[in-house]
C-alpha cells in the first residue's frame, strides 16, 4: 500500500524531470538504395561520385543531416524563422575549412533558394537531434529538419491502467483474487470504453502536436467508431494509442477509425518554422538544470 500511495503521488504532479540524450549524425551520408536515372525520385538524387550526374548514372536518395542550425530569413514584410539541416556529407569540408562561418553560410544559402529581396542570418550554428522547443503551447524535440517528435507522456486514471493491465496486457495474476473476481464480471467493453474516452480526454486537453479531430471528418465520432467495434479490435486500437501517444517517435495507423501515420508531426517540404515566442532548451542529464534561450532574445 505505502508503494501505492507513492506511485500515486508521482502520477499526480504536474511535470516530471525528464531528459534525453541529443545527439549529431556523423555516420550515415544518405539512405544506402540507389535509384536509377528515370526513377520517380530523380528530382531529389545525390551523385553516387564527384563528375556522375544523377541524370545519366542516377544516384542515392535521402539527405541525412549531421545537425541544424536556426536561421532568420528576412522578407520584405516579415521574418521568418527556420529550422535548416546540414548534411553529414559537407561534414569534413565543413571542418577542415579555414573559414567555418563562411562555409556554414554557403550550406545555409543553397538550402534556402532566397529571392534577391531576402536574406538570411544564422542565430544559432548548432542545434542536436533531440533539442527541446517549446513554442505557442508546442514542446517537441527535433527529429529533423522537418519532423517534431513528441515529448509529452501520456499519464492516465488509476482506473484506465488497471483495464489496461487486465484486458490488453494480460496482467491477470498480479491482482489478488478479490480484484480480479471484481474485473471479471465487469462488462469488459464498457471498461475499454472507459480507457479510450480516459486516453482522448488528456489528448485533447495536453497534447497540442495532435489533431484529433482531423479524423472526425466524415461525421461518425471516433467513440461511436470504436465502440462499434468487437472486443479483440478495442484491445488492437488501445494498444496502437498507447504507442502513439507515448513520449517518442512512434508512429501507428488505425485501419477501423480511418486514422494514418499518427504519431508523425511533419512540418511540411520547407521545414519546421519556429515563431519569436519559440524557446530552445538546454538541459543537464539529471533534468534537474535548464537553460532557456528565446529566439526574440537573439
Amino acid at each position: 500500500k505505502d508503494i501505492i500511495h507513492k506511485l500515486e503521488t508521482a502520477y499526480g504532479y504536474k511535470y516530471m524531470n525528464i531528459s534525453r540524450e541529443c545527439y549529431q549524425e556523423t555516420s550515415s551520408l544518405f539512405n544506402q538504395t540507389l535509384y536509377a536515372h528515370n526513377s520517380s525520385v530523380k528530382n531529389s538524387l545525390i551523385p553516387k561520385k564527384k563528375g556522375l550526374p544523377t541524370e545519366i548514372y542516377g544516384g542515392y536518395s535521402g539527405n541525412k543531416d549531421s545537425f541544424f542550425v536556426l536561421v532568420k530569413i528576412v522578407k520584405k514584410r516579415t521574418n521568418l524563422y527556420r529550422i535548416v539541416g546540414i548534411p553529414t556529407r559537407e561534414l569534413a569540408k565543413l571542418n577542415s575549412s579555414n573559414n567555418y562561418n563562411q562555409a556554414l553560410n554557403k550550406i545555409v544559402e543553397s538550402k534556402l533558394c532566397l529571392k534577391e529581396t531576402e536574406s538570411f542570418k544564422i542565430l544559432i550554428k548548432r542545434l542536436l537531434y533531440g533539442t527541446l522547443i517549446v513554442d505557442n503551447g508546442q514542446k517537441f524535440r527535433i527529429g529533423s529538419f522537418k519532423e517534431k517528435h513528441n515529448v509529452q507522456q501520456l499519464v492516465l486514471q488509476l482506473k484506465s491502467m488497471k483495464y489496461i493491465k487486465f484486458y490488453i496486457d494480460g496482467g491477470q495474476n498480479y491482482f489478488t483474487d478479490v480484484e480480479r473476481k471484481k474485473l471479471e464480471k465487469q462488462d469488459r467493453d464498457k471498461c475499454l470504453l472507459y480507457v479510450f474516452d480516459d486516453i482522448m480526454n488528456v489528448v485533447n486537453k495536453r497534447f497540442t502536436l495532435f489533431d484529433m479531430s482531423k479524423y472526425e471528418k466524415d461525421g461518425d465520432s471516433l467513440r461511436e467508431k470504436f465502440n462499434c467495434l468487437d472486443f479483440n479490435d478495442k484491445v488492437s486500437i488501445l494498444s496502437d494509442l498507447l504507442k502513439a501517444f507515448h513520449a517518442n517517435s512512434d508512429r501507428t495507423s488505425i485501419t477501423k477509425l480511418k486514422i494514418t501515420n499518427l504519431g508523425r508531426h511533419q512540418a511540411g517540404k520547407n521545414g519546421i518554422t519556429l515563431t519569436t515566442n519559440a524557446q530552445i532548451i538546454y538541459q543537464s542529464p539529471t533534468g534537474l538544470f535548464e537553460r532557456r534561450i528565446k529566439i526574440k532574445d537573439l
